[in-house]
């Protein structure tokens, strides 16, 4: 009787059944043989890799003291196997840490603000699902300048990562002097953006926290924040209204910096601008409770409708909305809770909580926890520059 010889499975089908799989059971396969890991360690598999990611698994990073925790949206909020440390880049962030804010997720990569919550010189982009981390290099301008808005993206058309901060030159003196500046991860430079055709100036719209930069979202390869608007050409200088600034990262682009307009009527005081459903929103506090609003239409104001209104009796007063699942569940952190609320049939059903564990706070003093919403990838950054 012959013996069956074993078929190998085709290099070619071998590659495509990997690129469909998890980004959490890649990495442990990494350590199947040194093929394998050199194979799922390549730039250009990890690209792959994303583009065919029809369901990306998205997570909350949550940051406090000393400790990292990640939750996966699909996961249930009553089971704490859902919550998995994630280990913070300790090469890059110095043994007393004061200050630490995550200022922007693209990607799979985090933007996060260490020290100094005014100048912010002190910036590492990170990817917590591989680990890999860089340090920015301080702009060469940095001295008296106040930081009021931050942002970072990808460049498609360069497969560059961008960071934006938006400053005001004197903030002591003259608040209305504001600088643009980008810095590029492949060239590992920082250079100012020429704003000079913009006949007008953007002012601070935070409330809550004036020495925190407000966070910009990334969307349609531009970033985007809330801010007053004054026209060089207003007769009163108090007069101003709120907008949405978008800086698009397409160095190509005509007009890097455009505006769009939020639903009339739109109460600023304590609002914020995120990202739901793969559609611009923002969120509203005012007596009913915290509305989100969504731009179905991007760029057209017509096109704002009303999501959800989450009730003053059922929220915390701290409750951020930070994701919108696919079944119309809204997700978000509340102090040292993850909060989910369902809206079934029109009825705002009692929240789903989870608590995260009691954090050390005898090992470092970062003044306060900070989260946001990111996607498990494999991706490397362009440059080796500071890795």
């Amino acid at each position: 009787m012959k013996r069956k010889m074993k078929k190998e499975v085709p290099q070619e089908v071998m590659v495509e059944i990997l690129l469909r799989l998890p980004v959490k059971s890649l990495l442990r396969f990494k350590c199947v043989c040194k093929h394998w890991l050199s194979l799922i360690s390549d730039p250009n598999f990890a690209k792959q890799h994303f583009q065919l990611s029809m369901n990306p698994s998205h997570k909350i990073l949550y940051i406090t003291d000393s400790l990292a925790w990640s939750w996966d949206f699909n996961a249930p909020l009553l089971n704490h196997s859902a919550l998995s440390t994630i280990h913070l880049p300790s090469a890059f962030i110095p043994p007393r840490v004061y200050w630490m804010r995550i200022v922007g997720s693209c990607r799979g990569f985090l933007l996060i603000a260490l020290n100094d919550n005014i100048l912010l010189n002190d910036l590492i982009i990170w990817n917590p699902t591989t680990g890999s981390c860089k340090k920015v290099p301080p702009p060469p301008t940095w001295d008296n300048k106040f930081v009021f808005l931050c942002g970072f993206g990808y460049d498609a058309s360069t497969d560059d990562y961008i960071i934006v901060q938006i400053s005001y030159q004197n903030w002591e003196g003259n608040q209305e002097v504001i600088i643009f500046e980008t810095f590029s991860v492949k060239s590992n430079s920082w250079k100012e953006v020429d704003v000079r055709g913009l006949n007008c100036t953007y002012g601070n719209l935070r409330n809550d926290d004036v020495d925190t930069p407000r966070v910009g979202s990334f969307l349609n390869g531009s970033i985007h924040w809330l801010a007053l608007r004054m026209d060089d050409q207003r007769e009163n200088p108090s007069d101003s209204e709120t907008v949405i600034i978008a800086f698009d990262l397409n160095e190509k682009s005509k007009n890097a910096v455009k505006d769009l307009a939020v639903p009339d009527d739109f109460l600023h005081q304590y609002s914020d601008l995120g990202v739901f459903g793969g559609c611009l929103g923002l969120i509203e506090w005012n007596e009913p409770g915290k509305i989100i609003y969504v731009m179905k239409e991007y760029g057209v104001k017509s096109s704002w409708v009303s999501l959800i209104t989450l009730s003053l009796d059922n929220i915390p007063s701290q409750f951020s909305p930070m994701f919108l699942c696919k079944d119309g569940e809204v997700v978000g952190v509340s102090g040292y809770k993850i909060v989910k609320y369902s809206d079934k049939g029109g009825e705002l059903l009692e929240p789903e909580l989870l608590e995260l564990p009691n954090p050390n706070r005898h090992e470092r003093y970062y003044l306060d926890s900070t989260a946001i919403v990111y996607t498990e990838t494999l991706l490397s950054l362009p440059s080796n520059h500071g890795d």
